[in-house]
């Protein structure tokens, strides 16, 4: 077996196999107001679950073709990422991205939760067109291509993303509840407080403490994580014609986890908000189910990209030309949480095949993305590694493996809170 197929083998593996699942404490209340005060006990409770789900590992989206994740983070006002190190230079070196979260709803004059994002990417190091700098005579490469690459702007390699998801507690069926937004379900879980509070409460804040972790509630954060969600993406990239031809790009995705909100109320009749029933939905399987977070994605998008001609300016060197591409990509994606390394940790593990039509320069190709990722606090740092069937151009070296590592870090505008 050759090494690449050996070390893919050993990853997978290593990923599937069964690991340990996320501890969850139970909460930390100690209330100022009266034990017997039920409104406090579930403001507290509430705003605790709120914490527990700005705080799950979301994975992180750089932009390109390097780390990944199951997961589209709407929940902070904003969001900075940056792909801090690679083992090639070719891959997108100090990539940073900004997240601007916020309702469109609410501009079109109807209340809401966080449904929009619109996200700016800059590389920061960009790099020269493998299309060009194939077409540099092979003994002078190098040398032509460090030269041209000094002309190449500071912005010539950046993108605006803009991504809509429906957030909405209605689309005519339960089950079809869509957002990871804490508002959306906030009155289930009120009702859940309450009922802990009614029975607990006046003994103790411990007590009622107890009897919330034994029935599932320090869980409920979980269910929102796993909820599905359906997003329409469009993208502009703008490039340096020394870097490549700009491109158009639409994508629409749809990700879910098995165990969430929706599968809850599909035990439970979500009129009646029966906490007896939410009890026994959190019985030790589904629990465990819960913790492991498992989610899918999939998504299909379509790029058009500019023709463009490239001038050099050098002697002896002659246009290069490219002609326009369509360029259709099909992913397919499958997470999982777990603790590692003293904390919550999300392994992302996702497949893409890009079949580019009407250009003989380019050829279809398969990428595979491994990404790990650890939550301290409200950071996430995300490590990863990508393998490629082959290079996008033909003339490409085949350089099949590349490693990479960044950061993630949501930012609230209000209160120190990173959802709604």
């Amino acid at each position: 077996m050759q090494r690449s197929a050996l070390i893919s083998v050993l990853l997978l593996t290593a990923l599937l196999a069964p690991g340990p699942l996320p501890a969850q404490e139970p909460w930390p209340l100690s209330m100022t107001a009266p034990s017997s005060d039920a409104d406090a006990y579930a403001q507290d409770a509430q705003q605790e679950e709120r914490k527990r789900l700005a705080q799950q590992p979301t994975g992180i989206d750089t932009g390109g073709a390097n780390l990944a994740t199951t997961m589209k983070d709407l929940l902070p006002d904003m969001a900075v990422s940056g792909l801090l190190g690679e083992s090639s230079a070719k891959d997108n070196p100090g990539t940073v991205v900004l997240d601007l979260n916020f309702v469109l709803s609410e501009i079109l004059g109807k209340a809401g939760f966080k449904d929009t994002q619109l996200q700016g990417i800059v590389n920061t190091q960009p790099q020269l067109s493998d299309a060009l700098r194939s077409g540099l005579p092979a003994d002078r490469r190098d040398d032509l291509a460090g030269q041209l690459k000094g002309r190449i702007g500071r912005l010539g390699d950046s993108a605006l993303r803009f991504t809509f998801s429906p957030a909405t507690r209605t689309l005519g069926r339960k089950w079809m509840t869509m957002g990871r937004n804490f508002g959306q379900y906030a009155d289930w879980f009120d009702t859940m407080c309450r009922a802990v509070a009614k029975d607990a409460l006046p003994n103790s804040v411990n007590e009622a403490n107890k009897s919330a972790d034994e029935a599932g509630l320090t869980l409920y954060h979980q269910l929102i994580n796993n909820q599905p969600q359906f997003l329409f993406t469009a993208e502009r990239k703008f490039r340096d014609p020394l870097v490549g031809p700009d491109e158009l790009g639409v994508k629409v995705t749809y990700e879910w986890g098995r165990m969430n909100f929706n599968t809850m109320t599909g035990a439970c009749d979500p009129k009646n908000k029966s906490f007896s029933c939410y009890k026994n939905f959190m019985n030790k399987e589904n629990r465990d189910a819960i913790k492991k977070g498992i989610r899918f994605a999939v998504s299909a998008e379509y790029n058009a990209i500019d023709g463009e001609t490239i001038d050099t300016g050098l002697p002896g060197i002659s246009p290069i030309v490219l002609k326009p591409v369509h360029k259709l990509i099909l992913h397919g994606g499958w997470s999982r949480d777990f603790t590692a390394l003293g904390g919550p940790m999300k392994a992302d593990l996702l497949a893409d095949y890009e079949d580019v039509s009407n250009d003989p320069l380019r050829r279809d190709r398969g990428i595979v993305r491994l990404t790990f990722t650890r939550q301290m606090g409200q950071m996430s740092i995300p490590f990863g590694i990508v393998y490629a069937n082959h290079g996008e151009f033909l003339s490409d070296v085949d350089a099949r493996f590349s490693a990479h590592f960044g950061f993630r870090l949501p930012i609230s505008m209000i209160n120190g809170n990173n959802s709604q």
